[in-house]
């Protein structure tokens, strides 16, 4: 029997906890075993569709896992953050090259397994993550906006091409991967 991880609020972790509900604290998710599915619905994940090209937005064979170091905004540790990298792909079925995924939603079951490696690295219900994945510091837990790591000039995934091996490591992942995201940027 597998886990099931859940998507809880802050404010609702509580209501979770009292039904039954163990914390992972290696992924600092609420979790639940496979059987015990029906009085968590409010908060499990959405099911995966067996049409799974239509479902998501991004589809690629040639992924990448883009790893950095900075430092956490709220506590200003040096932390390890994440991001994905496709040398190709589809973006709402148009071919792309050499872009950036932010701001995901949306994750198949492939690239899921894949990021377990990096367990801060999770859906957030805080401001203004909205409720995509993003980073969290270890240490403090606080969510690292996707948009200061991809968007402005001094975050560690706004130019790719210009950023050299030492800053920046790349690890393939397996297989085609499929996702959502609000955000994608050539580079």
């Amino acid at each position: 029997m597998g886990r099931i991880y859940l998507n809880v609020p802050s404010e609702e972790a509580g209501q979770v906890e009292a039904l039954g509900a163990q914390w992972d604290k290696r992924s600092e998710c609420w979790c639940i075993d496979a059987q015990d599915g029906a009085q968590f619905r409010p908060w499990l994940p959405p099911e995966e569709a067996d049409d799974a090209e239509e479902m998501y937005g991004i589809v690629s064979d040639n992924a990448r896992i883009i790893s950095a170091s900075v430092n956490c905004w709220s506590c200003q540790s040096s932390i390890e953050v994440i991001g994905i990298y496709c040398a190709s792909g589809l973006i709402e079925g148009e071919v792309c090259t050499n872009f950036s995924v932010s701001h995901i939603t949306a994750m198949d079951s492939t690239l899921e397994k894949q990021l377990q490696e990096w367990p801060h690295f999770r859906k957030s219900f805080d401001e203004p993550q909205g409720n995509g994945f993003c980073n969290h510091c270890p240490h403090c837990r606080a969510s690292q906006e996707e948009f200061h790591l991809h968007c402005v000039p001094e975050g560690p995934f706004f130019r790719l091409t210009d950023t050299g091996p030492e800053t920046l490591r790349m690890i393939p992942l397996e297989g085609i991967v499929r996702l959502t995201a609000g955000e994608t940027a050539e580079l």
